[in-house]
């Protein structure tokens, strides 16, 4: 055998090992794949148990922040029920929807406060179906809500108004299925 076979040999089989270290890196690269997928599920299941944790820890806290926003000058629990449930005026669901920005802002933090909360409106309330419709002020923001915020407002909407409440959030820029007038 030659030289020049005896390199091309080699050549060859460096190739052939080559090949072989790339599939095995592709395969480990498939495997931090996967880690990093199972890494993110857990990750928000994590932060689904953060929110159950905090909304039971809510539940706990209940009573003194029912006396908090009685202290605060707004209206009591029992009175806002019944005005609510018997009008359903706008008025009344201002002042239900205030009671409610009093007690997510007891919960989450004022930066999160002013960016996802502050600017939302309770536009409707509607007891016979126990609905409620907050309007955000854009999609990006809605999705946001919906996505972070619905249960800690769906348990606090419960509280305040004794009802197992469903949430629907809408866009309040592309809003068309309420004539009700946009409030400051």
């Amino acid at each position: 055998m030659t030289n020049e076979n005896l390199i091309i040999e080699l050549l060859q089989e460096i190739k052939q090992e080559q090949q072989k270290m790339n599939q095995r890196l592709d395969k480990i690269e498939q495997r931090f794949d996967r880690v990093d997928q199972n890494i993110n599920f857990l990750a928000a299941e994590i932060g689904k148990l953060k929110m159950v944790n905090h909304s039971q820890a809510m539940h706990e806290q209940a009573k003194p922040a029912k006396q908090q926003l009685v202290l605060n000058g707004q209206m009591s629990d029992e009175t806002l029920k019944n005005s609510v449930q018997g009008t359903g005026s706008l008025e009344h669901l201002e002042e239900l929807w205030k009671n409610v920005l009093v007690r997510v802002g007891q919960e989450i933090s004022k930066p999160s406060f002013e960016t996802w909360i502050k600017s939302t409106k309770l536009l409707s309330y509607n007891s016979s179906d126990a609905t409620v419709t907050i309007s955000a002020p854009n999609s990006f923001a809605r999705d946001w809500l919906e996505n972070h915020y619905m249960h800690l407002i769906k348990c606090i909407l419960t509280e305040l108004t004794g009802e197992e409440l469903l949430i629907n959030f809408v866009d309040q820029k592309t809003r068309t299925d309420f004539d009700l007038p946009k409030t400051n």
